[in-house]
């Protein structure tokens, strides 16, 4: 009986603690602002309705709210985050408005005109938003990802810094540039066929999974990252700037025969999935990491560069052994290479080895660096 009368004792805690909370309007306990003017009602689902939003208020802090409208919104808002809530339209928003994140608001469907001095939009998974307004003239950072069923962007404002577009699937092109551009990424969005001219400013550049793309415009003088990956058909490769220091190429680009020059300052290089260019024999001087996907038909490595502190290989049944390995050298990882039939001398630098599902035929090193981790997987 004393069991039977624990079990119904913790059957009625977990249904206290689990049930979901009654629906209702926010009372003024709920609407007491900190000290910093932050109104924090996140992950309060069980909250429906906000009768008033309190004067002073600075920061609306309302992720996951079950609100499907806000009331007046008062000047001296900064900041409203209304993340994953039920929000389906925004009343006129304050002049002093500068972040406005409605990320994964699924019922949204459509903007206010957008005050002049908003600085970050975010808009992540809203999906019954077909449209845009203008942007205003101070934005710097706009983020558009997952879902949305835009045919075009409207005009990007000069003041524009950070650019990133994931899975706009009726999206065909990219308004013009604006000249004050640093980060630009463009992913998923299956229906560009051309980029805009980069402007000089652009810093980084990332494209991933652009089947459309067929030719990418030349890269500004002073960049220094790159990361382009799964463009099918694209068909070459832009020249690199010689101040590039992070390049990342891969995924399906199957159609590209040849890899330009590198740079001599390049400091990290990642080769991955089914890329047809060879690598060149030696490597810039000056590279401290190297990622690697082995292709089936290479029988060699490169040189490896003297500054080399992080090697990372992927496949190749024909590579049988592996080039120097550089006396700076601190982390190097061996993965599915079946062709392997050997270690070179490692380096007394050495903290990390790890080899996994390599030539079965492989042997462990015995003289293995002082302080150096050894993760040994082969069978």
């Amino acid at each position: 009986m004393r069991t039977k009368s624990m079990f119904v004792a913790l059957f009625i805690l977990l249904v206290f603690c689990y049930a979901p909370s009654q629906a209702r309007e926010a009372n003024a306990e709920d609407l007491k602002l900190k000290a910093d003017g932050t109104l924090n009602l996140k992950f309060r689902s069980e909250i429906t309705s906000l009768p008033y939003i309190p004067q002073g208020a600075k920061k609306l802090l309302l992720n996951e709210v079950g609100i499907s409208s806000l009331p007046p919104v008062p000047e001296g808002v900064e900041l409203i985050d209304l993340t994953s809530s039920k929000i389906k339209s925004l009343p006129a928003l304050p002049k002093s408005l500068k972040v406005l994140d409605l990320s994964l608001c699924d019922d949204l469907v459509s903007l206010p005109v957008l005050p002049g001095n908003l600085e970050t939009l975010e808009l992540a998974g809203c999906k019954s938003l077909n449209a845009l307004p203008a942007f205003p003239k101070k934005l710097k950072e706009l983020r558009i990802l997952w879902g949305h069923q835009f045919a075009q962007l409207p005009a990007l404002p000069d003041s524009l810094e950070v650019l990133l577009v994931s899975d706009c699937d009726n999206l065909t092109s990219l308004p013009t540039l604006p000249l004050n551009l640093i980060t630009l990424a463009i992913v998923s969005c299956e229906k560009i066929t051309a980029l805009p001219v980069l402007p000089n400013r652009i810093d980084f550049l990332h494209l991933n999974y652009m089947p459309a793309l067929t030719a990418l415009p030349a890269l500004p003088n002073d960049m220094s990252a790159v990361r382009i990956e799964s463009c099918a058909n694209l068909t070459a490769l832009p020249s690199w700037p010689a101040s590039l220091q992070i390049l990342t190429i891969g995924g399906d680009l199957s159609k590209v025969t040849v890899l330009p020059p590198l740079p001599a300052n390049l400091r990290t290089l990642t080769c991955h999935g089914g890329y047809a260019f060879a690598l060149p024999s030696t490597l810039p001087s000056k590279l401290e990491y190297l990622s690697l996907s082995v292709q089936k038909n290479q029988v060699a490595l490169p040189a490896l560069s003297g500054s080399l502190e992080y090697l990372y290989l992927w496949g190749g049944d024909k590579v049988t052994g592996l080039p120097v390995l550089p006396s700076g050298l601190k982390d190097l990882r061996l993965f599915g290479m079946a062709g392997l039939k050997s270690l070179p001398a490692l380096p007394n630098s050495l903290t990390l080895l790890r080899v996994e599902r390599c030539n079965k035929s492989l042997i462990k090193p015995k003289n293995v660096p002082s302080g150096c981790e050894l993760l040994w997987f082969q069978d």
